[in-house]
């Protein structure tokens, strides 16, 4: 598995936040020192740790170490022992967990992953189980990132929005506007993502206007070119042919603040240049968005390579949905 990148997206990607300082532990122990010890004060082990919690404190603790070392395959290892572990994990375990598993399952679309995630999947879903039989609202927020993300890198779009809709309603009773407009344009990039354009279109709209009462022109220029997406792959080439302003438009607000997801305008603007045979720009228009994604660690560099090369060879090829 790859490191959470440098610059990731907006609206497909949140920061793990802060790192949940470790529980402090009370101390539950064992009536098993030695009576000379005891009276005598000779020197010993001392008493042995007695916890529900001693075995998956002992796997956190592996996590923990490998997540600070920057070992991942160490880090995996412990997560799927942890995950087969029939023992007990509290909630600030919980916490710490669902933080290390934030920065270890990739927090963007369509991602260059190096490690196989599939170990992750029982771990994930005990601490998912453990936020919800707690009703702790704190943990389903932070646990839905790793999550959602999982199922999403799965194809399993129907879990991830599962999981999104409890997180949403969540910020809707906490009244985060921002975290219910990112998580809205999520929601909708899943059906986005399983083709489900029709369905995907008033979500990224419901986000737009989200982003747009809050002031956030980058995060709302992100979820209306989402939009766009939609419509296009939908086969709506007209529609956007007249658009044509607003996705430059978007693509100048989403390259003025450095975001990689500026190749969404300047694919569709390629496409489009592409349908009024002006195939020179529009090979330009791939190419700048081919370089705006090469640190993004995503796959769309190497989508919009094909892209260009079918350019190159005098064609104008059919985008589907996961080609934008």
């Amino acid at each position: 598995m790859e490191p959470m990148p440098k610059s990731p997206g907006f609206s497909e990607m949140i920061s793990a936040g802060a790192a949940p300082a470790e529980s402090a532990d009370p101390g539950l122990f064992y009536d098993d020192e030695p009576l000379d010890q005891i009276l005598y004060g000779e020197a010993g082990g001392g008493p042995a740790p007695a916890s529900l919690f001693l075995s998956a404190r002992r796997h956190v603790a592996a996590m923990r170490a490998a997540h600070a070392s920057g070992d991942i395959p160490a880090m995996m290892d412990a997560a799927a022992a942890l995950g087969a572990d029939d023992s007990p994990v509290s909630v600030s375990m919980c916490l710490e967990i669902a933080y290390i598993l934030t920065h270890a399952v990739p927090q963007i679309p369509d991602p260059v992953i190096a490690f196989d995630l599939k170990p992750l999947q029982p771990l994930l879903e005990k601490v998912w189980r453990v936020a919800l039989d707690r009703n702790h609202k704190a943990l389903q927020k932070r646990a839905s990132w790793p999550l959602f993300r999982w199922y999403e890198h799965h194809g399993r779009y129907e879990d991830a929005r599962r999981v999104l809709q409890k997180a949403i309603g969540i910020h809707v009773e906490e009244g985060d506007r921002l975290s219910e407009a990112v998580a809205a344009n999520n929601l909708a990039f899943e059906y986005y993502l399983e083709g489900r354009l029709r369905e995907a279109i008033p979500g990224f709209q419901v986000a737009a206007k989200l982003f747009e009462s809050l002031g956030d022109t980058v995060q709302q220029a992100n979820s209306l070119a989402n939009y766009w997406m939609c419509r296009m792959a939908g086969g709506d080439v007209t529609d956007a042919c007249q658009a044509e302003d607003e996705l430059q438009r978007l693509a100048e607000t989403l390259d003025g603040a450095g975001s990689w997801q500026v190749r969404k305008p300047l694919i569709m603007l390629a496409r489009i240049a592409g349908l009024k045979g002006n195939l020179e720009h529009a090979k330009e228009l791939v190419q700048r968005a081919i370089e705006a994604c090469v640190a993004s660690c995503t796959r769309y560099p190497d989508r919009d390579a094909e892209y260009l090369r079918q350019l190159e060879c005098g064609s104008i090829p059919r985008l589907e949905a996961k080609g934008l």
